[in-house]
């Protein structure tokens, strides 16, 4: 184990481009920072930032061939990685780093099981036989609370939510116990009680291994409670680095001050939800139109192989007036997902109503919806999976 007054990693001037229609972009400008061993330091800042660009530059994982490192250095326990060789950065990522990538369905292989892709970074860095290696994948996925993780094991990426997927992406970065755990936003598509465990999870690996962390994200109230340093970047640089407890309670970047100011803080919300219902209300305006969704006693089911039925969707019933927000919450795997690719008429229902803009879906053609689609706009969960990588953004926009 490392001292943990040792710098595990040192990033100097780093300097991260890409070529574009436009010309030279650069994303990542003369960025220095170092993480100790055994330590957390968070880069936070708003998206486009360059903070995965950061993270993606260290293991040498940037698109190809617009993406570049044009300067700087980052040594990783004694070695330049930006002059490392392509077989030295293989031995690297996944065996001394682990990368816990922002967005797992676009990490996870969609023609692979999940048991054969965990077990897979054990046979190549541990040197494990086939049996071991996949009996210590099993052992992974139990570790970061995947139900049943022997059936999981022989399920594709495609069979699990994105919470679930997300845990799988949590594994792989974990499974040989690596040094430094790249964590890009790691907690993105998790509940809240298995965010708490797998932060949990990560402030183990760090306290009883010496697992140095380099967390990006976006919610600072996880900065603040797992890192010990934290980095503002924006527009490709870095603008201020300190202590967390310095950070939030005196920032001294107008940046930084800017973005604590518009950290979201409970009721407040609430208080102006309140206040436009009064003016509504004041001004006669209150919507008394028809619910645009009604569920009674929803249920939707997937089959399964040998016949087998899972029922992901059992007997669920709400409505949503117009104007009104209807908040769905609950666990990865609960079926929230579910009912609004329901409600887009993306899956279909399988018993019970569902009345979506006066549409009955239990038993609908795509004849009839068709018309509707227009009026519902769909949000979804896993942007890479969602855009046509052979269209450009403005004829995915156009279209």
């Amino acid at each position: 184990m490392i001292p943990e007054t040792e710098n595990i990693l040192e990033v100097d001037k780093l300097i991260t481009s890409f070529e574009t229609d436009r010309g030279l972009l650069r994303a990542v400008d003369q960025v220095s920072f170092t993480v100790p061993a055994g330590k957390t330091v968070g880069i936070v800042g708003e998206s486009g930032c360059g903070k995965s660009v950061t993270a993606m530059s260290i293991v040498r994982l940037l698109p190809q061939p617009a993406g570049k490192i044009l300067g700087g250095h980052v040594n990783f326990r004694g070695r330049d990685l930006v002059r490392a060789t392509d077989a030295e950065m293989r031995r690297v990522r996944g065996g001394e780093i682990g990368v816990i990538f922002q967005e797992p369905m676009a990490a996870l292989n969609p023609v692979h099981r999940i048991g054969r892709q965990v077990s897979e970074v054990f046979r190549i860095h541990k040197k494990l036989s086939k049996r071991d290696a996949w009996a210590a994948a099993t052992e992974m996925l139990e570790l970061v609370r995947i139900p049943a993780p022997e059936k999981r094991m022989m399920d594709y990426p495609h069979h699990l939510s994105g919470g679930m997927r997300q845990r799988v992406v949590i594994a792989l970065a974990l499974a040989c116990k690596p040094s430094l755990v790249i964590a890009d936003e790691p907690t993105t598509a998790l509940d809240v009680t298995v965010q708490a465990e797998i932060l949990d999870l990560l402030r183990r690996c760090r306290d009883e291994f010496g697992t140095a962390i380099i967390l990006i994200t976006h919610n600072m109230g996880i900065v603040a409670d797992l890192a010990d340093r934290v980095a503002v970047m924006f527009e490709g640089k870095l603008v201020e680095e300190a202590t967390a407890q310095k950070l939030f309670s005196a920032p001294e970047h107008p940046y930084t001050q800017k973005l604590l100011a518009a950290v979201p803080r409970i009721g407040t919300g609430a208080a102006r939800a309140a206040e436009r219902k009064t003016g509504r209300e004041a001004t006669g305006t209150v919507n008394t139109a028809a619910p645009v969704v009604i569920a009674k006693d929803l249920v939707i089911e997937y089959p399964g192989r040998f016949r087998q039925v899972f029922r992901a969707v059992d007997g669920v019933s709400f409505q949503i007036s117009p104007g009104e927000v209807l908040g769905l919450v609950g666990e990865s795997g609960s079926g929230k997902t579910t009912i609004g690719r329901a409600i887009g008429g993306l899956t279909k229902i399988t018993g019970g109503s569902l009345q979506v803009l006066g549409k009955e879906m239990l038993g609908i053609r795509e004849r009839s919806f068709k018309p509707v689609r227009s009026d519902i706009g769909f949000v979804f969960q896993d942007p890479a999976s969602s855009f046509n990588p052979l269209l450009t953004i403005a004829e995915c926009v156009a279209e």
